[in-house]
């Protein structure tokens, strides 16, 4: 299976475009909400099933021995169609842009040897695999976006009915599930500021958040994974941070202090 898995990493560009063509050509038939919401139901069969290898090779893939290259987030310059809660169609969008998709990464011929025969220490290079794959599917959101018709968008963007209960699942806010995350340092450092203004507080990480993180001096998040997509940014980013689930809430607006994984309220207070 892992070897499958890997292999399938290879066949993501070529699937990412047969998808963009067909968007392409509803778009230029003029499609309507229902034929964009029937293309997109496909298109997110394929968007889990590359998740799936992704997840798979990255957890097969024996750590970073064979180096962490820069990801998407390397350049972060020119990415309206990154913005918080980038995985909703739904979302509000900047103005259509032209944004083509990103050809694979391109690597080294020992990396391609190792990818093919199946050897350790290539997680960098799968997570820089997840990035790419991530960023060119918001840039097909972006499209389906702006593809909707103006007279079916309140339909089709409408919120659910159905309210998932939360019990045992895990929620994008981090708040009110059964779960208890694991604190642990993304990025060291050390900054003093205000939490929640100098030093950001989020209930969990989000990618879309990127300008926000850039300018923060530390960012602390209640819950968040050690590979997941917003501690990849951070340590792209360099910025001195971590998952802390039992910051004292009443600190908000008190400056504290964050040194490599801890966050202390400054005496006098």
């Amino acid at each position: 299976m892992q070897r499958i898995a890997r292999g399938h990493l290879l066949t993501l560009e070529k699937q990412l475009h047969r998808f963009d063509r067909e968007l392409h050509a509803l778009t230029a038939q003029g499609a309507d909400g229902q034929q964009l919401a029937d293309w997109f139901t496909r298109f997110y069969v394929f968007v889990v099933q590359g998740n799936l290898c992704i997840a798979t090779s990255l957890a097969s893939s024996g750590g970073d021995l064979l180096g962490r290259p820069p990801t998407a987030y390397d350049d972060l310059e020119h990415c309206p169609h990154r913005l918080p809660w980038e995985t909703d169609p739904a979302t509000p969008r900047p103005a259509a842009t032209d944004l083509p998709l990103q050809a694979f990464p391109t690597w080294p011929g020992i990396i391609r040897v190792a990818h093919r025969a199946g050897l350790p220490g290539m997680r960098g290079y799968y997570l820089q695999v997840r990035e790419w794959y991530r960023d060119n599917l918001m840039r097909l959101f972006f499209r389906l976006h702006h593809a909707m018709p103006s007279a079916d968008r309140a339909h089709w963007f409408a919120p659910h009915p159905d309210i998932r209960s939360r019990a045992g699942s895990f929620w994008q806010d981090g708040r009110e599930g059964t779960e208890q995350a694991t604190g642990f340092m993304i990025y060291p450092g050390q900054v003093q500021g205000i939490l929640g203004d100098d030093i950001l507080l989020e209930d969990t990480l989000d990618p879309g958040r990127h300008a926000h993180y850039q300018n923060a001096r530390a960012v602390i998040a209640r819950m968040g994974g050690r590979l997941s997509h917003g501690s990849t940014l951070l340590r792209e980013l360099r910025k001195p941070s971590a998952v802390l689930p039992n910051v004292d809430m009443t600190w908000v607006g008190k400056e504290v202090r964050y040194r490599d994984g801890e966050l202390l309220l400054v005496e006098g207070q």
